[in-house]
């Protein structure tokens, strides 16, 4: 970590860590004055707001280290003028990565359906001058149109939230990456697809079959149990990344050093992200 002055690093060394310390430190973080409320990502340059949950516990808790695996893989396969997409974005961690990777020429584009989580990715896209990041306030799944909304209980942070159904008043309509990504510039190079959407992997990926196939991307999701909250496993979603032609490659263990393992089956039982590609 970067950090502005002696009084910022020595306030995030003495506050005592505890569960559900974020509630308390967040509020205070708000209070102080800018230069007290921002901190600097190590040598990425990215910029943290305190003030937000995700981004306080990067700084406190995981010592300005954000999955590192992940980070490596981005770093070593994105290059400059391709395009990036980022979805479930949150906050914007590797929306910032890839925009100052892809450069100029490049784009990322970001997703986030949550409204207030959107808006801290607004703030960041902001005070990190990322011009090159479109940012879209939608819900990606395989089908379009459809009405859903979001549960989070209060005392989780933002990461925590997943969809659901919705009713008339539901926060936000679903739209399909194939939709999206038709109405953008069909000839950018998409290189990595980074999905993170708390156990609603495969739906969107159905929605963007199309994109899969021809654009060829990298493509990392995330693994777990969360995916029973959608009623499949695992193995539905090996199927349907076979059926497009792509193959698990590597899994990234981010809570184990950052280590990049290439996969030896199709069975991944450990926690961390896969990354399929092209066969």
């Amino acid at each position: 970590m970067t950090l502005n002055n002696k009084f910022q690093k020595m306030l995030l060394k003495i506050l005592p860590y505890f569960k559900g310390s974020w509630l308390i430190y967040t509020y205070l973080f708000r209070m102080l004055p800018y230069n007290l409320r921002y901190a600097s990502l190590g040598k990425s340059g990215i910029v943290l707001d305190l003030s937000d949950p995700p981004q306080f516990s990067i700084a406190k808790v995981r010592n300005g280290i954000v999955e590192p695996a992940t980070t490596s893989f981005i770093k070593a396969h994105l290059k400059e003028g391709d395009t990036f997409i980022d979805i479930g974005a949150n906050w914007g961690y590797f929306t910032c990565l890839a925009s100052k990777i892809v450069g100029e020429k490049g784009c990322v584009i970001s997703i986030e359906p949550m409204k207030k989580t959107f808006l801290k990715l607004l703030d960041t896209i902001t005070r990190n001058r990322l011009f090159n990041v479109i940012a879209f306030n939608v819900a990606l799944s395989d089908k379009h149109g459809n009405l859903v909304d979001f549960e989070k209980p209060w005392y989780r942070q933002s990461t925590a939230a997943f969809m659901k159904e919705g009713r008339k008043e539901g926060r936000i309509r679903t739209l399909t990456g194939d939709w999206i990504l038709g109405k953008l510039n069909s000839k950018q190079n998409i290189r990595i697809v980074k999905i993170d959407v708390e156990g609603a992997e495969l739906m969107v990926l159905r929605g963007m079959r199309e994109v899969l196939i021809s654009h060829e991307p990298f493509v990392i999701v995330e693994t777990g149990n969360h995916y029973k909250r959608f009623g499949y496993s695992y193995d539905d979603l090996l199927r349907f990344m076979y059926s497009v032609g792509y193959k698990p490659a590597h899994l990234l263990l981010d809570d184990n050093g950052g280590v990049i393992q290439d996969c030896s089956c199709d069975l991944i039982s450990k926690p961390g992200n896969v990354v399929f590609e092209k066969q």
